[in-house]
C-alpha cells in the first residue's frame, strides 16, 4: 500500500488519530500551472497503479483506519489540513457518479484544507467506512468552498445524524475561503478570526467575495496569521470548548 499511518506518543495519550493534509503556499506559480486542475473525486476514488494493487486512495485510507480502529476502538478519527488539503477530508463511500453530481470544486491550488473537508465527508457517509468510529471530525484551516447546494445539504444531514463534525477556521481577508464565488457553498461550524477582534462563530456561515478583498491576500492565508489571531486570550472561552459543546451551542 502506498499510504502509511504512524502513531506518536501524544496520539496514545489523547486517544485520537489524525489524517493531515498540508496546503501549498506557492499560490501564484500554481495558478499558472496545469497541475492545479486536479479532480478531487478522481484523486480519492480513481484507480491508482502506484503500487500495483489497484486500490483507490480512499480505499487505502479506509483499510488503514480499520486496522487502527481494531487495535484502538475508543480512538476518535480527526482529519485536518490547511487550504486545499482541506478538501480531502471528506472521504465517503457514495457512488462516484453521485460524488460528481455534487459538483465538488475541481481546481486545487490549496490542497490541504479542501481535501480535509472532502475526505471527512466521504468517511462519514460511505458504506465502505460504515464500521469506523463516528463522528468523523474535520478541522480545516483556510479551506475554499468545495461543493454545490446538494453537497451542502448532504453535509448537514450527516452532521444531524451525528456522523460528521467540521470545525472550519477562516481568517478575515483570506480570499481563498470565499472561492469559488458562484454556485459553491461553505460547510461546517465556522470560527472566523480577525485582527484585534474576538472570534465569530456560526453554523454554515459564509461571506461574500467582496468582503474579503484586500492587499495582503497571501499573508492572510498563511497559518502564522491564523495562529496569531486565534490563539489569544480573548478567545480562550471559545477555543477551550470541545467540538460537541460548540455544536450544541451554535447549531
Amino acid at each position: 500500500m502506498i499510504l502509511e499511518l504512524k502513531f506518536t506518543p501524544d496520539s496514545v495519550v489523547s486517544r485520537k488519530y489524525f489524517i493531515i493534509y498540508k496546503g501549498n503556499f506557492d499560490i501564484m506559480s500554481k495558478l499558472s500551472s496545469p497541475t492545479i486542475f486536479l479532480s478531487f473525486p478522481e484523486y480519492l476514488f480513481g484507480k491508482t497503479n502506484e503500487d500495483g494493487d489497484g486500490y483507490t486512495k480512499f480505499t487505502q485510507i479506509v483499510m488503514i483506519l480499520k486496522q487502527v480502529a481494531k487495535k484502538h476502538p475508543d480512538f476518535k478519527i480527526y482529519v485536518t489540513g490547511h487550504s486545499l488539503g482541506e478538501l480531502r477530508r471528506l472521504c465517503f463511500s457514495f457512488p462516484r457518479d453521485f460524488v460528481y453530481s455534487l459538483a465538488i470544486f475541481p481546481i486545487s491550488f490549496q490542497t490541504g484544507g479542501a481535501l480535509t473537508q472532502l475526505l471527512a465527508f466521504a468517511l462519514a457517509g460511505s458504506k465502505e467506512s460504515a464500521d469506523l468510529p463516528k463522528p468523523i471530525i474535520a478541522v480545516s484551516y483556510a479551506s475554499p468552498r468545495v461543493g454545490n447546494k446538494g453537497y451542502l445539504e448532504k453535509y448537514k444531514q450527516l452532521e444531524k445524524e451525528g456522523l460528521l463534525r467540521h470545525i472550519r477556521v477562516s481568517n478575515q481577508g483570506d480570499i481563498v475561503t470565499v472561492s469559488p464565488s458562484m454556485g459553491f457553498y461553505q460547510t461546517g461550524l465556522n470560527i472566523h478570526v480577525a485582527e484585534g477582534k474576538e472570534v465569530e462563530i456560526g453554523y454554515c456561515k459564509d461571506r461574500s467575495f467582496m468582503s474579503q478583498l484586500n492587499t495582503n491576500a497571501l499573508g492572510n492565508h498563511g497559518l502564522p496569521t491564523y495562529h496569531g489571531r486565534l490563539f489569544i486570550s480573548r478567545n480562550t472561552t471559545a477555543i477551550s470548548m470541545d467540538i460537541e459543546e460548540l455544536y450544541k451551542k451554535y447549531t
